[in-house]
């Protein structure tokens, strides 16, 4: 014979605990401090015995028995926050929260901005090109205009040069295979260094005849032997999502590994579209795409530079359209691997657009150059520390 024998009170499936962020009120800023006291407020159908902050143990508060209390250290770049509460029997709820850190922008004394004139000449004028440092510490000049509104396939610039700090001139290379890329305001990155180093250009605003358009293409050279080699065709890039692939005025920045970043945004009447996405570089054959976050303000003609130590990108102004009034002072942190887009709170000391941005040391970066609202070259600089 067979008994059962049950428990009269029904099963109870509990919900998984919640967490509500209370200090600090957001973190879609970057902190300028390096520790961030972090309360949050735990809701859960159990009784909470404990929460932990990425393995310690948090304090309750005294005011509130529902809050917890703990001070976290912040490093450069991107910082993970993971939560776990539990009760009697184990973990009732996890959750994973992002911040960031990032630094201060301050403007240069007079005195420390120093230019020195280099005696030669460019082989061809041009404004809205690319500068490449190669291997072997020259720097290779594609692409460009002789104008700074090109309207016609005549404004672009084809020749192709290099520029040798140590004998201080530049020279032109002649180009294999198909011509040079016709195209200004594009993005150029080193994607292999040996036994020759291949260039990917990609993007820009160019044309073979009038009227000039947007690029969507991605092609590469190869520099062998003082030639540059053009490898293939153009080739078309699948991005992710919804994104349209022609752009100009954006920028391309190394990550970690073989990958790139690649973020800008073009303005049409219905308003702006970002174009944000990771390009892979990893063999000449792969040019596969993932997603990245989109701006918290869209922007074209910007500055960017990688967060040393961390796969982050920080965004230095730029334009919020096409005129000089629209020119940005704010600076953004992305982190493509975490999805995530975060506001760094002070900014640049003015609007700015067209300008440059060097790494000078793992903590500090360069800002040189570019226009302002009222479309005046700037000849100040601006240095901006990452290290808090």
């Amino acid at each position: 014979m067979l008994f059962g024998v049950g428990c009269e009170r029904p099963f109870v499936e509990h919900a998984p605990a919640t967490f509500e962020l209370v200090q600090p009120d957001s973190l879609d800023q970057a902190f300028t401090r390096r520790t961030l006291p972090v309360e949050i407020n735990v809701s859960a159908q159990r009784d909470v015995r404990g929460v932990r902050l990425n393995g310690e143990e948090m304090s309750r508060s005294e005011r509130r028995r529902d809050v917890w209390t703990d001070t976290v250290a912040l490093n450069v770049g991107v910082n993970e926050l993971q939560l776990a509460t539990y009760d009697g029997e184990g973990v009732i709820g996890r959750d994973t929260l992002y911040t960031a850190a990032a630094g201060d922008a301050f403007l240069l004394p007079d005195d420390q901005v120093r230019a020195e004139r280099v005696e030669a000449s460019l082989v061809a004028p041009r404004v809205g090109h690319t500068a490449t440092r190669l291997p072997d510490g020259r720097v290779l000049l594609l692409g460009g205009s002789r104008a700074a509104k090109p309207t016609s396939a005549s404004d672009l610039v084809r020749a192709v040069e290099v520029y040798d700090p140590v004998s201080q001139d530049f020279q032109r290379l002649p180009v294999s295979g198909r011509a040079a890329p016709r195209r200004t305001r594009h993005g150029a990155f080193l994607m292999t260094r040996a036994p020759n180093p291949v260039i990917g250009v990609y993007g820009g605003y160019g044309g073979t005849g009038e009227p000039l358009s947007p690029r969507g293409d991605l092609r590469r050279f190869m520099l062998r032997r003082d030639t540059l080699v053009a490898l293939d065709p153009a080739l078309g890039l699948t991005l992710p999502g919804d994104l349209g692939e022609a752009i100009d005025g954006h920028t391309i920045t190394p990550l970690a590994g073989p990958q790139f970043l690649v973020a800008g945004s073009y303005f049409v009447s219905e308003g702006a579209r970002d174009v944000t996405f990771r390009l892979n570089a990893s063999s000449l054959n792969d040019r596969s795409t993932l997603p990245a976050p989109r701006f918290r303000t869209p922007r074209t003609r910007h500055a960017a530079a990688p967060v040393t130590g961390n796969p982050a990108v920080l965004f230095f102004g730029g334009r919020l359209g096409n005129t000089a009034s629209t020119a940005l002072n704010d600076v953004e942190l992305h982190a493509p691997r975490e999805g995530e887009t975060f506001g760094v709170r002070g900014g640049l000391p003015s609007s700015v657009f067209s300008l440059t941005a060097t790494k000078r040391a793992p903590s500090r970066i360069l800002l040189l150059g570019g226009f302002s609202v009222t479309g005046e070259g700037r000849t100040d600089g601006v240095f901006f520390d990452i290290t808090g």
